[in-house]
């Protein structure tokens, strides 16, 4: 038996509605500003990896140079092999520091995806 007169209930039920919608925009708001700051930080962090990149290429392109340049003067005898094996050593490091380098831009290249709504 449904009652004649609800008793307010039907007031009742029309506030807790507008309360729950209230709190769904403040969710939504709240979800809206933590997708903006991730999308900040991963554009921070792209632009961070890529000038990372450049030093290291500039850098491994030193290193190149440097053990070149090694290997000639050690082929007119002009310093000991172990100056080569030095700049050998240290070229290589530049090339391992070079990938880790691209490694990090492709991570911040995923992040930023994900970030402006890619798949994650």
């Amino acid at each position: 038996r449904l009652p004649l007169f609800p008793g307010g209930r039907l007031a009742a039920n029309i506030r807790a509605q507008a309360a729950q919608a209230e709190a769904a925009g403040h969710l939504l708001r709240a979800a809206r500003l933590q997708a903006e700051e991730e999308r900040k930080a991963a554009i921070l962090a792209d632009a961070h990896a890529g000038t990372r990149l450049d030093a290291v290429r500039a850098q491994r392109s030193a290193a190149a140079d440097a053990w070149l340049s090694a290997q000639e003067q050690y082929g007119s005898g002009l310093i000991p092999y172990i100056q080569v094996l030095a700049t050998q050593t240290s070229h290589q490091a530049a090339q391992l520091a070079l990938i880790e380098a691209d490694r990090a831009r492709v991570g911040a290249r995923i992040q930023l995806h994900q970030a402006i709504g890619g798949p994650r």
